[in-house]
């Protein structure tokens, strides 16, 4: 394991109850993007000041809102209640980036598990 991948694991311990982690760490290590995201510096803490420190919060919507809410506060209207109540260019870049996340996560795990 690399030693940035146990530096992410200790932080989560830190914020999740210990009864959550043998199913919240791994099921954040999953999540490619958001794995990924973690790595950088003093995410895991904005994402404890957005969402709260219940790993059952730690939803990828909530993490993806919790992030909108940081670049775009003085666009969205929080709580967003729906993906139509965002501005159109604001809806056109979530919906580029759900597309780039299904093409580099989603589809190369099902040819790979075809291939297998």
């Amino acid at each position: 394991m690399a030693k940035q991948e146990l530096l992410i694991i200790n932080v989560l311990k830190t914020i999740f109850p210990e009864a959550s982690w043998s199913w919240a760490i791994p099921a954040l290590r999953r999540a490619g993007p958001i794995w990924e995201k973690l790595e950088s510096e003093g995410f895991s803490q904005i994402l404890v000041q957005e969402i709260g420190s219940e790993p059952t919060d730690w939803t990828p919507g909530r993490i993806g809102a919790a992030v909108l809410n940081r670049k775009y506060s003085d666009l969205v209207n929080w709580p967003i209640n729906s993906f139509g109540d965002l501005p159109a260019e604001l809806r056109n870049q979530v919906h580029q980036t759900y597309q780039d996340y299904e093409i580099k996560y989603f589809f190369q795990g099902t040819t790979t598990s075809i291939l297998w």
